[in-house]
């Protein structure tokens, strides 16, 4: 699904809003309100999932840790081979 939001130069420019700024700030709604996972959020943006909870902080977002996640953690720790 492709979403277009048209919002005026001036004011995209005077909150220094862009494209990826937009997705980030869906993608952080949809984590805070419980509908996708930490990993989920961070493959929709193309980042890690250690990278996707520095975002989530840096906006203010409670960073919920389940069962999960726990599991990605877990994965993430085997793909590195450690």
């Amino acid at each position: 699904m492709k979403i277009e939001i048209e919002i005026p130069d001036a004011l995209a420019e005077q909150i220094e809003f862009d494209a990826r700024a937009g997705k980030e700030m869906i993608v952080l709604e949809l984590y805070r309100r419980e509908k996708i996972s930490g990993g989920k959020a961070a493959e929709l943006l193309g980042i890690s999932l250690y990278d996707f909870r520095g975002l989530a902080d840096r906006f203010g977002v409670e960073l919920k840790y389940d069962v999960q996640e726990l599991d990605e953690d877990i994965q993430d720790l085997k793909d590195l081979g450690r």
